[in-house]
């Protein structure tokens, strides 16, 4: 079975941790994900020192990382860009925050650690420095609205499986999408005590 564990970016954080637990928990059915991206900083051994954790993981870099300036769009651009290579894995675990202009695929769960819709109809990272370049605070103000216009076609419900880190995300998610169908369950990340 190929296994596709896919986000934007993977690098060092909150996100990366429960990640690797998916790969754990795949790496003990004999299963060996790829991580895929268009950045991926991590490594075997960085994990395995920071988190106390051994897997095995492939990585898949994408090309195609031109609008990387416009973090909003990135991310929808990435989906985009996947879509090519969707049709390789047997199962795809979208960990980017959005399904927008992301293909459905049978085998799909998408793991959402917070819709990143919310955050753009609240501006809540939109944070304009009036130190920054007029340039600068155009390109952050271009991101969110345009971001904000492709969201119209966005469409979660065509996802097998939607799991939501919390009762809270799960709330805000289905009162942004009215989702009728495949209401999200919940899995709270893995936590040490």
């Amino acid at each position: 079975m190929k296994v596709a564990i896919v986000q934007e970016n993977i690098g060092f954080g909150g996100r990366i941790v429960v990640l690797a637990q998916i790969a754990k928990i795949l790496n003990n059915y004999n299963i060996t994900p790829d991580f895929v991206g268009f950045r991926i900083n991590i490594s075997k051994e960085e994990l395995k020192k920071k988190y106390n954790v051994d897997i095995n993981f492939g990585k898949k870099q994408l090309k195609g990382n031109w609008i990387k300036k416009f973090p909003e769009l990135n991310k929808i651009w990435f989906n985009i860009v996947f879509n090519i290579y969707s049709k390789e894995y047997d199962l795809i675990i979208n960990s980017n925050n959005t399904t927008c202009l992301s293909n459905s695929h049978k085998k799909s769960i998408l793991y959402l650690h917070f819709p990143r819709l919310h955050r753009i109809k609240n501006k809540e990272q939109l944070i304009i420095n009036n130190k920054l370049s007029f340039k600068r605070r155009l390109a952050y103000k271009f991101d969110y609205s345009f971001s904000k216009f492709l969201y119209f076609f966005d469409n979660p419900e065509n996802f097998n499986n939607i799991i939501a880190n919390s009762y809270y995300t799960k709330s805000i998610f289905t009162d942004l999408y009215k989702i009728k169908k495949n209401n999200p369950q919940v899995i709270y990340p893995p936590v040490e005590f």
